[in-house]
């Protein structure tokens, strides 16, 4: 108690479970006595470290959490703090209310070993591998997002068989293009809504560009790269691979891998809602040749099997080549 007040003196009037702060090592010391495991005080700790990089109350209330946790009778369903004690520990008369609810929100998103159940907070050494996951995607940098959701939306959502290419800069898409073979049709993905503009620069002179499909989201307020639930989802998923790859059992690294899993789930049915719509008409001229004798039947037969695309117009001519002796039999 004594190094308690020594600590709080010059800046508090009253010491709290909020004033033992688990940065002090002598504190960690005295406190190691009531961590039977041994090991949950380094795990309070370092959860709080990690939410202190961004909200201002999270040492006093780690700390107090914790206080409240090692206190607390062996097996009682009274484990840790209410909100209410949490108040009383950490507020004081300048501190604000805003920050006292947004560092506890902290906490429960990001705290890997910090829960919350009827009603009570609580530190515990089983780990949380959402919350793990949660704040380390905070580490992930958009452009990864980006490239990721660019690979989800070209491989899973639009099953691209290689012939398509993904819209950025006018002469990097144009490039793109002309590494496709040109005897296919060729598609351009657009991660939003293009203006007439850009649409024209990246046509303007085009090779074959009858044979360019240009698709832009249908939903016209969509962004694929600026998108914040999908970059959230984004930044998830690199974040759960980068913990399964480095996780010990395959308990753990299956839960990892369930979590990808699920934020991938959300990313394509978020880009399939927001649907493509075709800004480019394209026309295509197509010749088959067979070589027998073939009945009407069969001709008709032939012609049901072309390509057909929805909201497309057809014209077709049939030449029918015959050789000079079939001439004579005429």
């Amino acid at each position: 108690m004594g190094h308690l007040v020594r600590l709080t003196c010059g800046k508090a009037d009253i010491v709290s479970p909020a004033s033992a702060t688990l940065e002090d090592r002598d504190v960690r010391t005295w406190l190691s006595d009531l961590d039977v495991s041994a090991d949950l005080i380094e795990k309070a700790r370092v959860d709080s470290q990690n939410v202190a990089t961004r909200y201002p109350l999270a040492a006093q209330i780690g700390s107090s959490v914790f206080l409240y946790t090692v206190t607390s009778p062996t097996g009682s369903k009274l484990r840790g703090s209410t909100a209410d004690e949490l108040k009383r520990s950490v507020l004081g008369p300048d501190t604000d209310i805003n920050d006292f609810e947004n560092t506890l929100a902290a906490f429960e998103k990001f705290g890997a070993h910090f829960h919350f159940q009827e009603g009570r907070y609580y530190f515990d050494e089983e780990e949380q591998p959402d919350a793990k996951v949660e704040f380390r995607s905070l580490t992930v940098p958009d452009h990864k997002a980006r490239e990721l959701l660019r690979q989800i939306w070209l491989t899973d959502v639009f099953r691209d068989d290689g012939s398509t290419t993904l819209c950025s800069d006018t002469e990097t898409t144009r490039r793109q293009l002309g590494e496709i073979g040109r005897d296919r049709l060729r598609f351009v993905l657009a991660p939003k809504r293009l203006t007439a503009a850009e649409r024209h620069e990246l046509f303007d002179g085009l090779e074959f560009r009858n044979q360019v499909v240009l698709l832009e989201p249908k939903d016209a307020d969509f962004d694929l790269d600026r998108n914040p639930d999908l970059l959230k989802w984004a930044k998830r998923q690199v974040a759960a691979q980068e913990l399964a790859a480095f996780s010990d059992g395959s308990e753990r690294r299956d839960i990892y891998e369930r979590i990808q899993r699920a934020d991938k789930g959300h990313c394509v049915s978020a880009i399939r809602k927001a649907g493509l719509v075709l800004i480019r008409s394209v026309s295509v001229e197509i010749q088959i040749k067979k070589q027998g004798h073939f009945s009407k039947a069969e001709v008709e037969q032939m012609a049901e099997a072309l390509p057909a695309y929805a909201g497309a117009r057809y014209s077709a001519s049939l030449k029918v080549v015959i050789t000079q002796e079939e001439a004579h039999d005429v």
